[in-house]
């Protein structure tokens, strides 16, 4: 999980596994809180206009970094629980 900037970046099925990781790469599959962000929605628009495209209704983003280094993919909302102690 990359949380260095203000998205978080996570591995995930399926994926040609170009960077190799210890940790599990998340299946959205498998999860009943993964929701897909879609072409037109407020968070897709946010995304930089030449770091954003469209597929199938789908929207998806490819960063490249001035090292060569690059990312690419399908952002999504997934609801996380944190669980801490009781007040």
């Amino acid at each position: 999980m990359d949380t260095s900037s203000d998205v978080i970046r996570v591995q995930c099925q399926p994926c040609n596994m170009s960077y190799k990781q210890a940790d599990l790469v998340f299946n959205p599959t498998t999860s009943a809180s993964y929701i897909d962000v879609l072409c037109g929605s407020r968070v897709c628009n946010a995304l930089l206009v030449n770091e954003r495209h469209c597929h199938a209704g789908k929207c998806g983003y490819e960063v490249n970094y001035v090292d060569g280094s690059y990312t690419k993919g399908t952002p999504c909302s997934k609801r996380l629980r944190s669980v801490g102690r009781g007040s």
